[in-house]
């Protein structure tokens, strides 16, 4: 015998199905909005911490090697170390040693983030600050690129939000993204290898493979141990997720982000036209408000190293922002 049902009734299941879907759709959005708040909100504590450090730390000698050959390729043509003397080493050893051609060249550090921040000072302007902020919008790139990472592996949004808060008040993480070096420029490429392959995977392998590795060698010649440590990461997923997708063709398309391509190319210093100097760059200047030392060339007595070095200052004068 068949019951009568009054829900049924009135709401016939057809309605009640449309309900529910409707019930959803807004919940879904409230998430989402609410998601998005959180995200912003985490986005503007970050930059009020990494922007009280740059704005009241005093540079480091590091800086001043790091930022100078970026300097010196727009002002003088040449991505050398300007300010060191070239007569003795740079460094306190206690043996001589010639530093001829560091003025022109140097070859300590990978030379992508040197392209970066040449382009980021013939844009913007040369200062400490700026030379900053390349590095803080680089760990925006990283915080986002965990948050996409940490969210695709747990489908959790909530654990994501606070992996990316947590990153984001972390004072290592902030000290290290307030200063103009090379470290979190290779950070973000190579954490977001790790996000455009789990972005990618699902619909386009290939293509997966292919961006990934490409921002796995911008982190190497950013930074050597940024290369590795992403590599290292890349490997692991591949292999966890798609070790059986895994064909020769996608090895050649890894190989030919690494492997040097023969190809015409101009010199690095045709790239970036020569500008004038900006004149809020000078050595005897009123308005001084960071005093960078650096140990250069010789100089008589020994040091408690065993070298013989002598300090010259960089004064950078800069604009009000610095």
């Amino acid at each position: 015998m068949r019951t009568h049902d009054p829900a049924s009734a009135v709401n016939p299941p057809c309605t009640l199905r449309a309900n529910q879907e409707f019930a959803v759709a807004p919940r879904t959005a409230e998430n989402s909005r609410f998601c998005r708040a959180v995200r912003a909100a985490i986005i503007l504590v970050y930059l009020i911490c990494c922007f009280s450090l740059a704005l009241t730390r005093a540079p480091w000698y590091d800086e001043g090697f790091v930022v100078n050959p970026s300097y010196a390729w727009l002002t003088d043509g040449h991505p050398g170390i300007s300010i060191l003397d070239d007569s003795g080493p740079f460094l306190p050893f206690p043996q001589r040693m010639s530093m001829k051609g560091i003025r022109e060249h140097i070859y300590a550090e990978m030379p992508l983030h040197t392209v970066f921040l040449a382009a980021w000072f013939k844009t913007l302007g040369f200062g400490l600050v700026r030379a900053r902020m390349l590095t803080i919008l680089c760990g925006l790139a990283v915080l986002l690129s965990w948050y996409a990472v940490v969210h695709r592996l747990t489908s959790d949004a909530a654990v994501a939000l606070d992996t990316m808060a947590l990153m984001a008040i972390d004072y290592g993480f902030v000290l290290r993204t307030s200063e103009a070096r090379m470290d979190t420029l290779s950070g973000a490429f190579g954490f977001g290898a790790l996000a455009v392959y789990l972005g990618l995977r699902e619909r386009n392998f290939p293509q997966a493979v292919f961006l990934s590795h490409a921002c796995v060698a911008a982190s190497a010649f950013t930074h050597p141990d940024g290369g590795m440590l992403a590599f290292a990461g890349l490997a692991f997923l591949t292999l966890y997720f798609d070790r059986e997708r895994i064909r020769l063709r996608h090895f050649a398309r890894i190989s030919g982000q690494w492997r040097g391509r023969k190809h015409r190319q101009q010199p690095i210093e045709n790239v970036i036209a020569k500008p004038q100097p900006p004149r809020f760059l000078a050595v005897d200047t009123p308005h001084v408000d960071h005093v960078i030392t650096l140990p250069i060339g010789v100089k008589q007595g020994r040091n408690r190293l065993g070298g013989s070095c002598r300090s010259a200052s960089m004064r950078m004068a800069t604009s009000p922002e610095t």
